[in-house]
């Protein structure tokens, strides 16, 4: 029987994701909380849950606890399996080398894609960036997101990988052109977002009970050397907090915490 952990995300709640586990369909699970209204304990929101990635493990028990506590610093609070973050697939993939699991994803990257005139690659950047404009907590937009910072973390990945010249050449030439084409979006999208804001059309605001939205502002974000989000961590053999990098293993940054 295949057991997994899964990170899920709501757009009801923007910057909080749940760590959960199963051994049913990770699809029907997110059935079951979406019907649930799960959430923050007293914010009656009515929720739609999606999980961002699916990592599968040999006991999901003991990797969920391991997760929780590894994660306990970010826990937003211990009634609830939520942690905050604004890098959900950072965590996804982070988690899956700390379980020592496998991410069930299928590898959407077609080299060709990258060399086409209109690269599927900038029309991606594009519509991600529109859609946070028009409409930043729609789930679709979250969809779009992923998948572009899904995208972006296996061409990087692909290229560390390369054990060979050649490969090297190739992953790296994708990398670069990946930037490239992601700029090319964006920019176009920068266009439409300002005319956006010209208009003064308001963005969709959430609302989350204070008590819980102060514990999610209240906290003054670190960042890596290489400009990554920073965790808080702790220590197993000396139980000291320290910062490290959301990136963890990709990045090994730590610093104390004062």
């Amino acid at each position: 029987m295949s057991e997994f952990i899964y990170i899920a995300e709501s757009p009801q709640y923007p910057g909080i994701v749940k760590i959960g586990r199963t051994s049913r369909d990770v699809g029907t699970r997110m059935n079951e909380l979406s019907e649930a209204d799960y959430g923050l304990p007293g914010s009656n929101l009515d929720s739609e849950w999606e999980a961002v990635k699916i990592i599968e493990v040999e006991d999901s028990i003991e990797a969920e606890a391991f997760l929780h506590d590894h994660y306990s610093s970010i826990r937003v609070t211990n009634k609830r399996e939520l942690f905050e973050t604004d890098d959900p697939i950072g965590v996804a993939y982070e988690a899956e080398s700390l379980v020592d699991g496998t991410i069930m994803t299928t590898d959407l990257i077609e080299l060709g894609n990258l060399f086409d005139p209109i690269s599927i690659v900038a029309i991606g950047a594009a519509v991600a960036l529109t859609a946070r404009t028009f409409s930043p907590e729609n789930k679709n937009t979250k969809k779009a997101e992923n998948f572009m910072r899904d995208w972006e973390l296996r061409t990087q990945k692909r290229y560390k990988n390369a054990k060979t010249d050649s490969g090297k050449f190739i992953f790296g030439g994708m990398n670069v052109l990946f930037r490239v084409n992601k700029s090319i979006g964006e920019a176009a999208a920068t266009l439409v977002s300002g005319f956006i804001d010209g208009l003064g059309i308001k963005k969709n605001e959430q609302k989350i009970p204070r008590k819980y939205l102060n514990q999610l502002t209240h906290k003054k974000s670190v960042y890596c050397s290489k400009g990554h989000q920073a965790v808080r961590r702790t220590n197993k053999l000396t139980n000291e907090k320290f910062w490290g990098c959301s990136k963890f293993p990709e990045c090994r940054w730590t610093k104390k915490i004062k």
